[in-house]
């Protein structure tokens, strides 16, 4: 595990960054181990935190789980109107011709 002292972290701020994201890192006083420098994600792992939750639906507060559902509504919402626009769009017809007439000349435009 890296070490700096309190006056390293004024001093050398990017060197002790550098290494806290390779690991922990002690921060020293006069010697003694007074902190230690760690990313978030090995703080929330430690913590017993996790950026993904998993919660079971009858363990949530009731306002909790009305926001949860009405956010699954407005997801699902946004979802079908994506696909039905999508399904619109893929139907035109994209020939390019639109006003050609057999003979190739566009209608209402002299030869």
């Amino acid at each position: 595990m890296a070490s700096f002292t309190l006056t390293d972290l004024g001093n050398k701020s990017g060197e002790v960054v550098e290494a806290a994201f390779r690991g922990p890192v002690d921060i020293t006083k006069r010697g003694k181990r007074k902190f230690v420098l760690l990313t978030a994600e090995q703080f929330d792992r430690l913590a017993g935190r996790s950026a993904q939750r998993a919660h079971r639906l009858e363990d949530l507060s009731a306002e909790e789980r009305e926001e949860l559902l009405a956010g699954l509504d407005t997801v699902a919402r946004d979802d079908d109107l994506t696909s039905r626009t999508a399904d619109r769009s893929s139907s035109i017809p994209i020939s390019g011709r639109g006003n050609m007439t057999g003979s190739g000349r566009r209608r209402g435009r002299p030869a």
